[in-house]
Formats: structure tokens, sequence, C-alpha cells
């Protein structure tokens, strides 16, 4: 009796828990990867003021690539590129097509001058981001949206939506 009264209060307690845990590993995986690209964002704004050159963050068909894809949709990897030699690269690990990254810069690219400042298109940024999120919707906030806007500071703004 004992036994069954021990696993019928196993069974409940891990009914509730595990949907609360899958809710915070697919946050983390989001939260995560957005660091990363903040992360390669200011790699590239630092290394452009030290190099003094111009330093690229844009989409790419893997980590260790050399050149930027211009027409991803959804980022498979990120490269920081000064011109084609490259400085550090991350995959994206989409999850089985539930993690997405897709950005509203031209061509999928930000590029910092000497002077730290983020351009796209040959324009300042300024309300184009680098948007990460997850069709996971049990979650508080699924959306990430990375701005490097005036002045190539970086701000992350938390949403909850669809992806």
């Amino acid at each position: 009796m004992e036994l069954m009264l021990t696993l019928v209060i196993a069974a409940t307690l891990m009914g509730v828990a595990v949907p609360a845990f899958r809710g915070v590993i697919n946050s983390n995986r989001v939260l995560t990867q957005s660091n990363d690209i903040v992360a390669a964002l200011n790699l590239a704004r630092s290394e452009a003021i030290t190099r003094n050159a111009t330093i690229t963050v844009c989409a790419a068909d893997n980590a260790t690539s050399t050149s930027c894809n211009i027409t991803a949709t959804n980022w498979p990897a990120w490269v920081v590129l000064n011109g084609s030699t490259l400085i550090r690269g991350g995959e994206i690990n989409n999850y089985s097509s539930t993690l997405k990254v897709f950005a509203g810069l031209a061509s999928n690219t930000a590029t910092y001058s000497s002077d730290g400042l983020a351009r796209t298109g040959g324009a300042l940024i300024n309300a184009e981001a680098i948007t990460v999120c997850t069709t996971f919707s049990k979650i508080d906030k699924n959306i990430y949206t990375i701005s490097p806007g005036g002045g190539s500071r970086i701000s992350t703004v938390t949403t909850k939506g669809t992806c």
C-alpha cells in the first residue's frame, strides 16, 4: 500500500515537473543563442576599433565559413570576419526547427568600422535587429530581439509572440 502511494505521488510530481522543465530548457536555448550573438557583435566592435579595420558579423553556411550567406532566412551559423579572414564563428542549433535566428539587416550583415559604429547596407544601424526565437510558446518570453542601435549600443528586448 505504501509503495502504491509513493508511486502515485511520484507520478503526479513528474506530471507537473516535466512540462515545466521543458519550458526552462527552451527558454535557456533562446537565451544562450542570444548571448552568443551579442558577444559576437561586441567582439566585432572591439576588433574594429583595435585593428582600425572594418569587421563584419553576418549569417554564414557554417561556423568556419569565410564569407557571408546574404540570402539566409534562418541563419545556420554566424561569423565575425575581417575581410575574408575568420575571427570567430558559431553554429546555430535549431533544435529540430524549434529555434530560429533571422535578421532585418541588409544582406544579413552588420559591419563595424574603426569608429566603432555599426552599419548595414552602408547606413548606420538604427531600428534593424537580429531576432532569436523559439516556436515553443509555453514559455513566458520566447522572442529575443537584439538591436545594435545608435552609437552601437546593443540592447536586447524579450517578448512573447509567434516565431
